[in-house]
């Protein structure tokens, strides 16, 4: 005689304190899609009565369920990009103790750390595939402040991330300069000097350039790059001027080289 089922969640196996999730479900029907957000609050159980033309059951069958917090934890993201506001590198997490039921994970930029106007970085990371995501350089960072990762099950996406507040790295040297010691007219030749960036701590070489703009345009490279820790190129004497106008230094990381160097225009010494 049944026609129908409803489902409740309730503070007891009896039904006590029910409330009905959705409307009731006709004969036939045997699942019910609970959607995310649910408020717990004392709920502990989900219990289905049936009903006849007449009446509700008064013994419904109880199931008690348990409420799982899958976040990552210890979020954790140096920048390797050496350009104010452009931002890149990996961004590492240690899972959550219960994965049972994680696909994988998700990451933003986001304004605050509820992950709002936010814009994902790649794409899902699988669980058990890696506990971190690379992405490249030159990534813009305004109008975002935070790296925020949502935890993925097959059916939803949780709705209060894990974040971490981005520190943008800059790391341009200072105090370039070019002493040109080369006596022929349209050949320059001496040191290029420079002193070691305010935030340092990624900086891995530096490049040196002769450029015909002060933005690096049409730029040829002066000898090889050097480590960090060396201050100084040499520029071979006899080296023809050209187009050239400027020397630009850029420093560069483990995954790339600043996009703005530093420049001083070069004035060809003539004896």
């Amino acid at each position: 005689q049944v026609t129908q089922y409803y489902v409740y969640l309730a503070s007891a196996i009896s039904g006590a304190g029910r409330s009905l999730i959705g409307t009731p479900l006709p004969l036939g029907v045997n699942e019910l899609l609970i959607p995310m957000d649910v408020t717990l609050g004392s709920f502990a159980h989900v219990v289905v009565f049936t009903k006849s033309s007449l009446v509700e059951q008064t013994t419904p069958a109880n199931f008690l369920f348990s409420d799982t917090d899958s976040s990552v934890s210890n979020v954790n993201f140096t920048d390797q990009d050496l350009d104010g506001g452009q931002i890149g590198g990996t961004i590492k997490w240690i899972g959550p103790f219960d994965t049972l039921h994680v696909q994988g994970y998700v990451v933003y930029l986001a304004t605050d750390v509820t992950g709002i106007s936010k814009s994902q970085i790649g794409t899902m990371v699988a669980e058990n595939v890696a506990d971190e995501l690379s992405f490249p350089a030159n990534t813009a960072l305004p109008p975002y402040s935070h790296i925020v990762i949502f935890t993925r099950s097959t059916l939803f996406e949780q709705t209060t991330p894990s974040a971490f507040k981005v520190v943008d790295i800059s790391a341009s040297v200072r105090t370039l300069d070019f002493v040109e010691k080369d006596l022929d007219e349209a050949e320059i030749g001496g040191i290029v000097t420079w002193d070691v960036p305010v935030i340092a701590s990624q900086v891995t070489h530096y490049v040196a350039y002769l450029s015909e703009g002060a933005l690096g345009e049409g730029r040829s490279q002066i000898a090889s790059e050097v480590p960090f820790g060396t201050n100084f190129i040499d520029l071979a004497p006899d080296t023809p001027i050209a187009n050239f106008s400027f020397v630009t230094v850029y420093s560069k990381s483990a995954i790339s080289e600043e996009s703005l160097p530093q420049y001083f225009p070069i004035s060809d010494a003539v004896s």
